[in-house]
């Protein structure tokens, strides 16, 4: 049977979730995931943004690769996949309130939409690289 040869190899995915089952310590795996979200609070929060009127698709792309790296991260060390999408996607809303009540940042509703798009881009790659995986073996 031909194999299409692309330039990404899925079977990286596959290492990567090996090289994370050497962190068995479920509280350094968890510790880490938490130290991430608190990045992207401080990160999409604390740091003031001095481009309030302008809509820049620079700050969605943010929204999305955040998003997408943390639904990633979860989606590699848990059995649970929708539950963390879903958390993922009420974290991204409790991000957006944050922001609406401080002087120097707004909420968006576009920016709620930039995190689902990453935590859905995140879940289908890993479910169909998931699946891709299941082939092989």
């Amino acid at each position: 049977m031909y194999k299409l040869q692309g330039c990404y190899n899925f079977r990286h995915k596959i290492s990567v979730i090996k090289y994370m089952k050497l962190f068995k310590n479920i509280y350094l795996q968890h510790g880490l995931g938490i130290l991430g979200l608190a990045l992207i609070f401080y990160l999409a929060v604390l740091i003031p943004n001095t481009d309030l009127a302008r809509f820049t698709w620079w700050d969605k792309l943010n929204h999305f690769i955040a998003f997408f790296v943390a639904t990633n991260y979860y989606l590699l060390i848990t059995k649970h996949k929708k539950q963390i999408a879903i958390s993922l996607f009420f974290y991204g809303i409790l991000l957006e309130g944050a922001q609406a009540m401080t002087a120097t940042r707004e909420a968006s509703y576009l920016d709620i939409l930039a995190n689902l798009c990453g935590i859905i881009a995140a879940y289908l790659l890993n479910k169909n690289l998931l699946r891709l995986n299941r082939e092989e073996n």
